[in-house]
């Protein structure tokens, strides 16, 4: 094997194949390993009395998080007894799935001084993290800091939340709606979601106008969500002739960035809050919350 970004690991006392040593040593399923970089060749390798060997970092670090962050700044906003607040930049992903990535909320613990609550749920590469945010939005992060703080809401999350609202900045003159819609997706797993018949429910959102620019045909909006199922505002606000500004996925018009932002969740009588909305006041020169 090559060298290049790989640890060494000597004097291996072991008899079998190198995907044996390998699931026996990171304690990690045989799918994780097919899906690593090692080949299915080096996978069934005999490993030989005491031989060195040279395995891929990310594969030696299984269930690590990697301490180098290289995405736009994350801000630690507050914290409480129970949770860490956390400010998310669009396009940067939630957490890591493997070793390499760097573009995470949790990649930058380490910079921020809380990489010690790494150690939540330290078993899954999601840890502490209450819920997930699109990749492409930006907002509220809420991150337990402790396993029973993570369990505690984990099991009763939809009992415990009362309420979850967004700011949206959308195509059009979008009134006051609730939108009850059936929302399927196009097979694969990653694929793109649509409204399978208006007024059949499985998403629910509220939709409060706020603003609307004539000159730019943009609205501003806030939308409080009830379920929380993958894109399901971008969904719904694209079937009702509102796609939200920067939704390329949902033929929305063309912008720098998706405009949705997590702005509040109220949690078991708490309210947690994102205000970071500089670009949302560039557009509407609005001041205040909502």
């Amino acid at each position: 094997m090559s060298q290049h970004n790989n640890i060494e690991i000597s004097n291996i006392d072991f008899e079998g194949t190198l995907e044996s040593y390998l699931r026996e040593l990171l304690k990690c399923s045989r799918n994780f390993l097919k899906k690593s970089s090692l080949t299915k060749k080096q996978l069934n390798l005999n490993i030989k009395p005491k031989e060195t060997l040279f395995i891929p970092i990310e594969v030696i670090n299984h269930g690590e998080i990697n301490p180098i962050y290289s995405g736009e700044e994350i801000k630690l906003i507050g914290e409480t007894d129970e949770f860490l607040i956390l400010s998310k930049p669009a396009n940067t992903h939630m957490h890591p799935h493997t070793y390499r990535d760097q573009n995470t909320v949790l990649n930058s613990f380490y910079q921020l001084g809380i990489g010690n609550y790494l150690k939540v749920n330290q078993a899954e590469y999601d840890r502490g993290l209450l819920y997930r945010l699109d990749y492409a939005t930006s907002g509220l992060v809420l991150y337990a800091k402790s396993d029973e703080v993570y369990l505690k809401y984990r099991e009763n999350f939809h009992d415990l939340v009362e309420s979850k609202e967004y700011l949206a900045i959308c195509k059009g003159e979008c009134s006051d709606a609730l939108l009850k819609d059936k929302v399927n997706y196009r097979g694969e797993k990653k694929g793109a979601g649509y409204v399978v018949e208006h007024g059949e429910y499985s998403a629910f959102i509220e939709v409060n106008h706020i603003k609307y620019l004539a000159d730019k045909n943009l609205s501003l909006v806030k939308v409080k969500l009830y379920e929380g199922i993958r894109h399901q505002i971008r969904i719904q606000l694209s079937h009702n002739k509102n796609p939200i500004l920067g939704d390329d996925l949902y033929q929305g018009p063309k912008a720098d960035r998706l405009y949705l932002h997590c702005y509040r969740y109220t949690i078991n009588g708490e309210t947690y809050c994102d205000e970071n909305l500089g670009v949302f006041r560039q557009l509407f020169d609005f001041d205040g919350k909502f």
